[in-house]
């Protein structure tokens, strides 16, 4: 029991946490897909026509139509304010002007400050649009040329271009993203601990060994058990082989284990040992590649990216639990175990030329280490993670081709994907199997598959399918990938009805004019390019603030300060750094904040001020900088994921919702900050967020000063200190 004592924490940080908030985040993921977009309407037409597409968009469960505004204007305005993320403006005469066959626009307005919803509203309602231009236009062919169903059908979809999803065709964010999330939050507990783990001054390589044997016996069962909940429990998909499962699981495992022992081989310090491994692991994630692909990263990102475990471990695992297999399985295992074996033999060198470890060189004081800490690690991390997003989008997207029909028409088409920017030629295909293999094994993310007679059966108007495949496990690359492939079909398929009208007898200008009768129109409002770096970071950064305010806060309230003084000064340097962070994305990381940054640092400043209760009790709670401090950082990703941030507020389980909004106040904070600096949004839109978040500080700021009281670290002085002190004064 003794031992139990001692090694509690390694339980709670490998054991516990992770399969805490895995549970919770798979329960946030339950919808699985994004749903009920809040949808505001402008019907200018107010025809059976403009409300049957109307009624098309609330029917589909991606959007949910809450307001039918009087003018487009409105819209704007109730997704400036938040009521709404999307708009359908249908202008008027829409109805009159189809059956005169004369040309008329539908417009979509998205808000592309919250980039999962917009991604999700701008796919879903290109294909509704899609087909009701295609129902219009079929109606008009019957009416001019008294053309039966099928014949009105062939003239209209001269190409009939599908789009597949392979592996993912539900696009499930849970399936998408918690083998890798797990897994992340899971090796940040894993390093820390073990980087944390020395309890000698001196150590030699056998102990060495028996604490990596320990921490990778601990992470290995972590890492099974969590698998297990996600595939048992929570219907993640497990297609792949369990048995391989279990050694890429074990040789991660034993790599991660191997490097934080290390870390503790050469660092004397406990604190600083687990501090370091946290600078080392958390941001793995998102230098991964896991969710922004490497290859839309600058090149030196995507080189050192390959290069992290987790980057091998992750995507081998999604790959076995969504598509049944990974092609890198066996060489992603045997690096992970080089990794091990070189860091170990570094480790047990250490051990032995150096026993005692490094000492003094690292030690500096409290107050010099916490003011380091908050003011330096946002700063580098905002320098760090921006570079990731310096590319806007993911171009050169390695596609193969599948061209059974080696025609003009056909050649044509693959022509169009390879002039296009977003696209880059992988190689060629003899087979729809051969096709799907070079998607397995990632040559290419997205497959162009063209029938044999394909040019023959367009000018017999029989309507041949061609097929668009996507990679789905990815859906950020999937998502980035169709859009763009959908723009270059419909093209492709109007331009096919062009000729196929001028086969029936039209005039080239009248079957250009029909083929264009409804044109779709898409408005980004806020963020035009739709780009992860004005999503992602000025939630992010607010993350890592609010992380590193809690380490500097933590030891730092031990050391018997003030609390009151210390919190708010502390406070306030967590929100003048996070301005000198939006600074800096702003002027040097391309980041196009139209909002206020003061204003957006004073909300910052409120939620750590918010937050200072909560620091209290876990730092008094614990008694220990260490245990604190690796409390504080276990706590990063989550809070950033059940914010409200990369997931709707609206989706997430009320009883979720409710725990979260009661133990940790980013979700008062974090979407309103991003919509002050994107959307320039005033405080006042913020009411609710904000009385909320008042009075979270007030009951655990009142929270913490008891458990300070209870544990001794307020204490009332007595008359001989208090008389000392008043002669002092004088």
């Amino acid at each position: 029991m003794e031992w139990l004592k001692r090694r509690y924490m390694d339980f709670v940080m490998v054991l516990l946490i992770p399969l805490i908030v895995t549970a919770a985040l798979c329960v946030m993921f339950q919808d699985r897909t994004i749903k009920e977009i809040p949808t505001a309407v402008y019907l200018g037409d107010n025809s059976a026509l403009a409300r049957k597409i109307a009624g098309y968009f609330d029917d589909s469960e991606t959007f949910d139509i809450r307001y039918y505004a009087s003018s487009p204007y409105e819209i704007e305005e109730l997704i400036e304010k938040g009521d709404a993320n999307f708009g359908l403006v249908i202008p008027e005469g829409f109805e009159r002007d189809i059956k005169s066959q004369k040309q008329t626009t539908v417009l979509t307005v998205i808000d592309a400050s919250r980039l999962a919803m917009a991604s999700a509203a701008k796919i879903k309602a290109f294909e509704i649009l899609m087909s009701v231009k295609a129902g219009a236009l079929m109606q008009l062919l019957q009416a001019k040329l008294s053309l039966n169903s099928q014949q009105a059908l062939h003239t209209a979809l001269a190409v009939d271009m599908k789009s597949r999803l392979l592996y993912n065709e539900l696009r499930d964010y849970k399936s998408f993203l918690m083998p890798g999330i797990m897994a992340g939050i899971l090796q940040s507990g894993l390093a820390m601990a073990a980087a944390a783990s020395r309890r000698s001054d001196k150590e030699g390589p056998r102990r060495v060994l028996t604490r990596i044997g320990y921490f990778w016996a601990l992470g290995f069962s972590a890492l099974a058990i969590n698998i297990a909940m996600l595939a048992i429990v929570f219907g993640v998909p497990l297609r792949g082989s369990a048995a391989a499962i279990v050694v890429l699981s074990a040789a991660f495992a034993l790599c991660v284990s191997a490097m934080g022992v290390a870390i503790s081989c050469v660092v004397k310090n406990s604190l600083t040992c687990a501090q370091a491994a946290a600078v080392l692991f958390l941001p793995n994630t998102m230098l991964s590649g896991y969710t922004w692909p490497l290859g839309a990263m600058p090149h030196a990102y995507e080189t050192a990216g390959r290069f992290i475990p987790y980057t091998r471990y992750a995507e081998s695992l999604r790959d076995m639990m969504i598509k049944g297999e990974s092609q890198s399985l066996h060489s992603d295992m045997l690096y992970l175990l080089l990794v091990a074996c070189a860091v170990l033999a570094a480790a047990l060198v250490f051990a032995l030329k150096r026993p005692q470890g490094i000492s003094g060189k690292l030690e500096i004081d409290t107050t010099k280490r916490s003011i380091a800490i908050l003011t330096a690690g946002p700063i580098f991390f905002t320098l760090l993670f921006g570079g990731i997003y310096l590319n806007d989008y993911y171009n050169s997207i390695p596609f193969a081709v599948s061209d059974n029909d080696n025609s003009q028409l056909s050649r044509m088409i693959v022509s169009q994907f390879e002039r296009s920017e977003k696209y880059e030629l992988a190689g060629y295909a003899d087979s729809p199997a051969e096709l799907k293999s070079m998607l397995d094994s990632k040559k290419a993310h997205i497959g162009l598959y063209i029938p044999a007679d394909f040019e023959k059966n367009v000018k017999a108007l029989k309507s041949p399918t061609a097929a668009v495949i996507v990679d789905g496990s990815n859906i950020a690359v999937a998502n980035n990938a169709q859009s763009k492939a959908t723009e270059i079909i419909s093209t492709i398929s109007a331009g096919a009805s062009i000729k196929a009208m001028e086969a029936r007898g039209f005039t080239p200008d009248t079957a250009l004019n029909l083929a264009k009768i409804i044109n779709i129109e898409s408005r980004n409002l806020y963020d035009p390019k739709l780009t992860y770096k004005m999503y992602m970071m000025p939630g992010f950064i607010v993350i890592l603030v609010q992380q590193l305010f809690m380490s500097a806060l933590t030891p730092k309230l031990l050391d018997r300060g003030r609390i009151s003084f210390n919190a708010a000064g502390f406070s306030l340097l967590g929100a003048l750094v996070y301005s000198v962070c939006m600074l800096l994305g702003r002027h040097a990381l391309g980041m196009d904040f139209t909002g206020s940054i003061a204003t957006a640092s004073l909300y910052v400043f409120l939620m750590l001020l918010a937050l200072s209760g909560v620091a209290a009790i876990i730092a008094f709670s614990f008694g220990d900088a260490l245990r604190a401090t690796q409390l504080c950082m276990m706590l990063s990703m989550p809070t950033f994921l059940t914010a409200g941030y990369v997931w709707p507020l609206e989706q997430i389980d009320p009883a979720l919702k409710a725990v979260v909004g009661a133990v940790w106040p980013a979700i008062y904070a974090v979407s309103p900050i991003r919509d002050v600096l994107i959307k320039n949004a005033p405080l006042n839109q913020f009411t609710v967020e904000l009385l909320s978040l008042l009075a979270f500080g007030l009951f655990w700021g009142a929270a913490g000063y008891y458990v300070s009281k209870r544990t001794g670290h307020i204490k009332k002085r007595k008359p001989s200190e208090q008389a000392a002190m008043e002669v002092g004064h004088e």
